[in-house]
């Protein structure tokens, strides 16, 4: 028998996208304001591979 594809709560997946959304955002002023990579992950508490990766666009937009 075939397995039925695992549906998923559309909610739940809003919800996730929004929470997404929230951590970067929280990233972007922890950068704007001054603090450091580690005590942002630490803050937002993700990979340091995610703040690296908007860190590095925030610098590039603050040098123009």
């Amino acid at each position: 028998m075939g397995r039925k594809p695992k549906q998923t709560d559309p909610v739940a997946k809003k919800l996730e996208d929004i929470e997404n959304i929230l951590k970067d955002i929280l990233i972007i002023q922890c950068a704007l304001s001054g603090i450091n990579k580690a005590e942002t992950r630490k803050i937002v508490a993700v990979d340091d591979a995610r703040v690296s990766r908007i860190w590095k666009n925030i610098k590039v937009e603050l040098q123009n």
